[in-house]
């Protein structure tokens, strides 16, 4: 007989990062247990109070199973190095399927599976590769970077154990996301910081189309598929559905700060650089009723001010 836990209890992995913290923050006003696991702790600027903060390498599976001793009914997972950090680690290819996959089989390994009644996996655009936009999750997918092929590796590994076990996975595609407390190697927030120190920000020729999400409403998909009985075995787009130019971003942010100077076409694009790159929606508004609701304009200016 499964016995059932009287309080939920949501398992952060990856709770110190940008998407976590807001997560948790957010989570923080229910009346849920909350534990973070996280390579390191977290930040002044990204602690939240009355949070239990586990540190722990999600690849030495020992050392994670005496740090997890708990059991959990939710489970959101946010964790592994992401495509920007692997382009600047050493044995990036390595550490990335390490952090990702090998860390979730771990994970789920660990974990009593019998209690969860919902796992979310934090996935990527890039898992699609460079196919035809609006990306759907019917597409076939082609990544074409080790980031987006570890990543669709988990999503595959997650939807396995959902057919043969009926674990209850969903698999949401982020595509980029911004808001206060991002890290300082995204774009936007790249952009916010040079301007505002009135400094030359280096960029490419910006000609990619892009995606770009408010965190708050992408947190606001995470928290209806952990309620949600629909999602399980599902995978999921999460964007705002209205692509934009990169340059066209970055110049909508120096013109709100007034200083800095931006320098387009100073950079190379990376290699396998997927130029145009934004979701089709349908599935997840018909699913949980989702639609981003933040304008671009109002999404900038809470992050500025912040």
């Amino acid at each position: 007989m499964v016995r059932r836990l009287k309080k939920n209890h949501l398992l952060v992995v990856g709770g110190t990062g940008f998407i976590g913290y807001h997560l948790i923050k957010k989570v923080k006003k229910s009346n849920w247990h909350i534990t973070s696991l996280s390579l390191k702790p977290p930040q002044n600027i990204r602690k939240v109070s009355r949070v239990r903060y586990v540190t722990a390498d999600l690849s030495k599976r020992a050392l994670l199973k005496k740090k997890l001793k708990h059991n959990y009914t939710h489970v959101v997972n946010a964790g592994g190095y992401s495509l920007y950090e692997y382009l600047k680690i050493k044995d990036g290819k390595r550490k990335l399927f390490n952090s990702h996959f090998l860390g979730l089989k771990n994970l789920l390994e660990i974990l009593e599976l019998k209690y969860i009644k919902k796992f979310v996996q934090i996935g990527t655009a890039d898992e699609y590769g460079d196919i035809k936009a609006p990306q759907r999750e019917s597409d076939k997918e082609k990544p074409v970077n080790s980031y987006g092929k570890v990543k669709l590796l988990c999503t595959k590994y997650l939807m396995n154990l959902n057919k043969s076990l009926g674990f209850p996975a969903v698999v949401l595609r982020f595509f980029l996301t911004y808001g206060p407390k991002q890290d300082a190697n995204r774009v936007v927030r790249q952009t916010i910081d040079a301007c505002l120190e009135n400094k030359t920000f280096k960029a490419s020729k910006g000609d990619a189309l892009r995606d770009f999400c408010y965190i708050e409403d992408a947190i606001k998909s995470i928290l209806l598929c952990l309620k949600s009985n629909k999602t399980s075995g599902h995978i999921l787009n999460v964007g705002s559905g209205k692509p934009i130019k990169v340059k066209n971003i970055i110049n909508l942010i120096r013109n709100k700060i007034r200083t800095g100077k931006i320098k387009f076409g100073s950079i190379d694009y990376r290699s396998g650089e997927i130029m145009t790159q934004y979701p089709d929606l349908k599935k997840i508004r018909k699913l949980i009723n989702w639609r981003s609701k933040t304008s671009l304009n109002s999404g900038l200016n809470k992050t500025i001010i912040i």
